[in-house]
C-alpha cells in the first residue's frame, strides 16, 4: 500500500511540475496582440475553417466568404497571427489531461483546440493572402526546420508552394526532406519542389531519387513531380516506365491507370508513346544542344511560332485545338526565311460539324523533328499524316 501511494504521490509531482513547466512558458511567451475585424481576431475568423478539423463551414458558404473578406481586410497585418498558428504545438499529454480535468470542472469554459486544426487554419489564411504573404517566406523555412509537428510542416510546406516562385527559397530545404524517415515529409517536400519549380538539372535527378523510394505514395508523388518538367524530365524516362505500373496498381479503375500513366509519358516525350511522324531531320536546326531556328506553324491562315531559336533540345511545344485537321510547318532560319516542311493532317478527326479537342506537340530531338496527336475527348493518341505529297 505505501509503495503504491509512493507511486501516485510521484505521479501527482511529475503532473504538477508539467503543468508547472507549460504555465511558465505560456507566461514568458510575449503575447502577439491579434488584429481585429468587425469586433472578431483574425484567429476567430479562421476557426473551424481547417482542411481536417470538425468544422463548422463549407469552403463555398456564406460563413467562408465573411472569413475570406476578413483576412483580405487585415491583410498582411495578419502574418504575425498565422506565424503563431502555424507553428502551434500541443502541451504534453499530461497538461492536456489536467486542462480536460478544468474544464469538465467547470474552471475554464473552452475547450482546448489541437494545434493540428490552428496549423491548417492558418494555413487557410496564407492561401487568402498568395503572393502578398511572400513576407513571411523567411519565418516559415524555420518553422519548417524547427520540426515542431508534420502537421506543422505539412501546412508550412503547402504555404510555401501556395505562395509560388516567391518562396522558392525553400527548395533546398525541400530536397533535404527527400531523405527524411517519414514519408508523408517525402511526399510533401516532393510536390513542394514541383509546385516552387527551380533548375531542371537539379530538381530532376533528384525526384529520381525517389522513383526508388519504400513508399509508393511517395513514387506516385515523384511521378507527378517530375511529369511538371515537361521534356526536362526525359533523363528519368526509362525510370518512369519502370516504376509506372507499380504506382498505379492501387488505382481501382483499370482505365484510370492507364490513363494516368500515358498523361505522365506523354508530358515528357510523347513521341516514345504515341504515333510520331517524323517530318524532318533537326540536326541543321540544332547548334550547342539548342535550336538556331524558330518552327512555326500556319493554322486556319494564322502564323504561330511554336518553338524559338535558343531552345534547348530535346523540347516540345503542345497546341490546342478544336480544328485540328490540317496544317502546314516551316523551319525560319537567322535570315527570317521560312523553309517548308511539310502540310500535316490528323485524318481521324471526325468532320465538321463534330468538335475535336486535340492536342498538337512538335517534337524535336538530337536528330528528328517530330509531330504527334492525341485525341482529349476520346483518350487516345491519332496519327499525323503528310499530305503535300
Amino acid at each position: 500500500m505505501k509503495k503504491l501511494w509512493n507511486i501516485r504521490r510521484l505521479f501527482i509531482v511529475l503532473l504538477l511540475l508539467a503543468v508547472a513547466g507549460a504555465a511558465m512558458r505560456w507566461l514568458v511567451t510575449p503575447t502577439i496582440r491579434e488584429p481585429v475585424y468587425e469586433g472578431k481576431t483574425l484567429s476567430q475568423w479562421l476557426e473551424g475553417h481547417g482542411s481536417t478539423s470538425a468544422s463548422r463551414y463549407d469552403y463555398s458558404s456564406l460563413e467562408w466568404e465573411r472569413a475570406e473578406k476578413a483576412v483580405r481586410k487585415i491583410g498582411t497585418n495578419g502574418i504575425p497571427t498565422l506565424l503563431r498558428m502555424i507553428s502551434a504545438k500541443d502541451p504534453s499529454a499530461p497538461v492536456l489531461k489536467v486542462r480536460e480535468w478544468a474544464r469538465k470542472s467547470k474552471l475554464i469554459k473552452r475547450p482546448y483546440r489541437h494545434a493540428l486544426h490552428r496549423n491548417e487554419e492558418a494555413e487557410k489564411g496564407f492561401s487568402v493572402l498568395g503572393t502578398n504573404a511572400a513576407t513571411a517566406v523567411p519565418k516559415l523555412i524555420d518553422i519548417h526546420q524547427a520540426r515542431i509537428s508534420l502537421p506543422s510542416q505539412r501546412s508550412v510546406v503547402r504555404v510555401l508552394y501556395g505562395i509560388g516562385p516567391p518562396a522558392r527559397a525553400a527548395v533546398p530545404v525541400l530536397l533535404r526532406d527527400f531523405t527524411h524517415t517519414n514519408d508523408q515529409v517525402r511526399c510533401y517536400a516532393a510536390v513542394g519542389v514541383s509546385r516552387l519549380g527551380g533548375e531542371p538539372a537539379v530538381l530532376v535527378p533528384a525526384l529520381r531519387t525517389l522513383l526508388n523510394d519504400p513508399s509508393v505514395l511517395v513514387q506516385w508523388h515523384a511521378v507527378n513531380a517530375l511529369s511538371r518538367f515537361g521534356g526536362h524530365a526525359r533523363p528519368a524516362f526509362a525510370d518512369l516506365v519502370k516504376v509506372i505500373p507499380g504506382v498505379v496498381g492501387g488505382f481501382p479503375a483499370p482505365s484510370f491507370r492507364q490513363e494516368w500513366a500515358d498523361d505522365v509519358l506523354w508530358q515528357i516525350a510523347p513521341e516514345k508513346i504515341g504515333q510520331p511522324l517524323a517530318v524532318g531531320k533537326s540536326t541543321s536546326i540544332v547548334t550547342n544542344g539548342g535550336t538556331a531556328a524558330a518552327i512555326v506553324a500556319v493554322f486556319e491562315g494564322e502564323r504561330h511560332t511554336w518553338i524559338r531559336p535558343g531552345t534547348t533540345v530535346p523540347c516540345n511545344f503542345q497546341f490546342f485545338s478544336s480544328e485540328p485537321r490540317r496544317l502546314r510547318l516551316y523551319c525560319n532560319d537567322a535570315e527570317a526565311n521560312d523553309h517548308f516542311l511539310g502540310e500535316f493532317e490528323i485524318p481521324e478527326i471526325p468532320p465538321p460539324p463534330a468538335t475535336a479537342n486535340v492536342s498538337l506537340l512538335c517534337v524535336i530531338t538530337d536528330e528528328q523533328i517530330f509531330l504527334c496527336a492525341r485525341d482529349n475527348r476520346r483518350k487516345e493518341f491519332v496519327a499525323v499524316k503528310r499530305v503535300d505529297k
